[in-house]
């Protein structure tokens, strides 16, 4: 091969690889937006309506107590539930990872 010849082959590995990058940031970014406009406002709605449902029933004390420890194990729920969609769209976005044990 000239010096022409393998100045463009590697132009072309280069122009590949840059493309393969911005691509995947690309997907990285849309899985990020996906994931922050779903899970942030149902966090938020769910912390919200506990709170709203604590001020509104006027709990008090030991029941106020229990009804936010209810609300602690609701949360976690909401969180495993959120984790399971997450892996979902990162996997649809980005295929199957590497690593077992994070693969859905």
């Amino acid at each position: 091969m000239s010096v022409t010849e393998k100045s463009i082959a590697v132009a072309r590995r280069v122009f590949v690889r840059l493309v393969a990058s911005v691509r995947e940031f690309a997907l990285i970014a849309v899985y990020a937006a996906i994931v922050v406009a779903v899970s942030a406002p149902t966090i938020i709605a769910t912390g919200a309506a506990m709170y709203w449902v604590s001020v509104h029933l006027g709990l008090e004390g030991p029941v106020r107590t229990a009804y936010f420890g209810v609300g602690v194990v609701v949360l976690m729920f909401v969180f495993a539930m959120l984790h399971r969609f997450v892996q979902h769209v990162g996997r649809a976005l980005l295929g199957a990872t590497r690593e077992p044990y994070y693969q859905v």
